[in-house]
């Protein structure tokens, strides 16, 4: 019965990716087209976002002064990025809510919570990075970012799902940490996928060294399987926390 469970666990996420693949894909370049135009637009007729932060890295006090315009940016986009993830926690759920709006208000509020949190932690780790010996950048840039951005997806997924599953229920936009290391299957198999991205990576830079035809092929075929595997992950937390 165990052993069927856990087939059941890992196939599952296969099936729903390959069922609703169009719409995953429709809702993400819809994402990405929309982030971009918004950012085109804020650049040419509110300000350089890229240039604000080259300013900021001459004189360090400007930003208490830019502050405000970087958060309010930030949040933007946020909202953006909460109303295309919702709509693919609905279809990962299979639950449609008549209070869409407000369902999608909350999961603003959650995202909120979550990348203020992982702001201040990426703040700290930049300050640090600017202050020490240029010889230890790189060995710091990898011991602090890996875990960073895991841990980043992980409390995404965990509590995307989480709110996925009590979607139509009240105060379900609360930081449900004990939710997020509650579960010791789904922690492996994140890990598990990335080492797998991370085995991806280096044979595409032992490829791109070497100068090989096969480098361009096996980085779309590469694209396609972390597009492939961020879902599955997705999917596959929400399957783990309803267990």
């Amino acid at each position: 019965m165990t052993i069927s469970s856990n087939k059941k666990l890992f196939t599952e996420p296969f099936h729903l990716l390959k069922k609703n693949i169009f719409y995953f894909l429709l809702l993400d370049a819809s994402l990405i087209v929309s982030l971009y135009s918004i950012n085109y637009l804020i650049s040419s007729y509110i300000f350089d976002f890229r240039n604000m932060l080259a300013v900021i890295q001459q004189n360090n006090l400007l930003i208490f002064v830019l502050l405000p315009l970087i958060i309010i940016y930030l949040l933007i986009l946020l909202l953006v990025y909460s109303i295309f993830k919702y709509f693919t926690l609905e279809i990962i759920a299979e639950k449609e809510s008549e209070a869409k709006f407000k369902n999608i208000l909350k999961l603003y509020r959650l995202n909120t919570k979550i990348f203020s949190i992982f702001f201040v932690l990426f703040a700290i780790i930049n300050i640090v990075f600017f202050s020490i010996p240029n010889e230890y950048m790189v060995a710091y840039a990898f011991a602090t970012m890996l875990p960073f951005i895991f841990l980043l997806t992980l409390f995404i997924d965990v509590l995307h799902a989480d709110f996925a599953l009590n979607i139509n229920k009240k105060g379900n936009n609360k930081l449900r940490f004990k939710r997020i290391f509650e579960n010791k299957r789904l922690i492996v198999t994140k890990i598990l996928f990335y080492i797998g991205i991370i085995i991806l990576y280096l044979l595409y830079n032992h490829l791109g060294t070497n100068r090989s035809i096969l480098l361009m092929p096996y980085t779309v075929l590469s694209l396609i399987m972390v597009y492939a595997i961020m879902k599955i992950e997705m999917v596959l937390a929400l399957e783990v926390l309803h267990k």
